[in-house]
């Protein structure tokens, strides 16, 4: 996991197949990759996208291996 995900609050936001939105979170810190792990245990999520927190703006997508 790249190490700027740990360095700001981060806003997770997880979508379905057909891109709809079906949960998100916060987290900071060391607490990314656990949040992250948490929502890729949904089988209905297909992939994430990560934004800071307090600007909003895009950092990552994260989807499954």
């Amino acid at each position: 996991m790249p190490e700027f995900l740990h360095q700001r609050p981060i806003s997770s936001r997880a979508f379905d197949t057909a891109h709809q939105m079906i949960d998100a979170d916060l987290a900071d810190g060391d607490g990314v990759e656990a949040m992250i792990v948490r929502l890729l245990e949904d089988p209905e999520a297909s992939y994430l996208h990560l934004h800071n927190a307090k600007p909003g703006c895009y950092m990552a997508r994260v989807t499954r291996a």
